[in-house]
């Protein structure tokens, strides 16, 4: 994903599967958030009390579906861009987790990059 502006709402859509082999394994629990330490700890995981590196944008657990698509937009505030989100990555990129957990407690991590474009100015 690119934008040209870092204090934009980058846009996305995701769907999550479970194994469903495992009698009553559901869907439990869905957190987004920025890691600003990737490059560091190399690891997307958060820490619920006082974690600096991982700014939550939402968490989710009730009505959870397996296999519904989930659109995530500008109506969720904390999901707004900040350039300080940006100088952990030489203020060229920065990270939103997907993590989400079933009910046996596995966790599975997607990784989306938002890419900040050069500003282009007019020399015209």
């Amino acid at each position: 994903m690119e934008t040209g502006d870092p204090n934009s709402y980058p846009e996305f859509s995701f769907m999550v599967n479970v194994d469903t082999s495992v009698a009553g394994n559901k869907l439990k629990r869905v957190r987004i958030y920025y890691d600003l330490d990737y490059l560091i700890t190399n690891s997307d995981v958060f820490v619920e009390d006082g974690d600096t590196n991982h700014i939550l944008i939402a968490d989710m657990t009730e009505n959870l579906q397996a296999g519904a698509v989930y659109h995530v937009a500008k109506t969720l505030a904390r999901l707004k861009l900040d350039p300080r989100y940006f100088e952990p990555y030489n203020n060229e990129y920065t990270y939103i987790v997907i993590e989400a957990t079933d009910t046996q407690g596995n966790i599975v991590y997607q990784r989306i990059k938002i890419k900040l474009l050069p500003h282009l100015f007019d020399l015209t």
